[in-house]
């Protein structure tokens, strides 16, 4: 984003001022005072540490007993059982 002192953004530089607009996390931030976090995965379905790390912890506050978990973890023999493979899966 840079600072406004820095005049605009010059692409081939990177470097420069982008006013901030309404983008499409916009809604999840300061209307419903969500969570976003970034998840990287890879096209052969290859998850990012920090985004193992992030499902994990995720998993860790569904876990525990004040928590409401309302996922559709399915219930063919082959479904997965637990929030972590689970959204491991549906991110892969």
């Amino acid at each position: 984003r840079g600072h406004k002192s820095q005049g605009p953004l010059v692409h081939a530089t990177g470097k420069g001022w982008v006013k901030e607009h309404k983008g499409q996390y916009y809604d999840a931030l300061h209307v419903k005072n969500g969570i976003v976090k970034i998840c990287l995965v890879e096209s052969q379905g290859g998850i990012a540490p920090p985004t193992k790390r992030i499902i994990f912890n995720f998993a860790k506050e569904v876990g525990s007993p004040s928590a409401v978990d309302r996922t559709d973890y399915g219930t063919a023999s082959g479904s997965a059982r637990g929030f972590a493979q689970h959204h491991s899966q549906q991110l892969s």
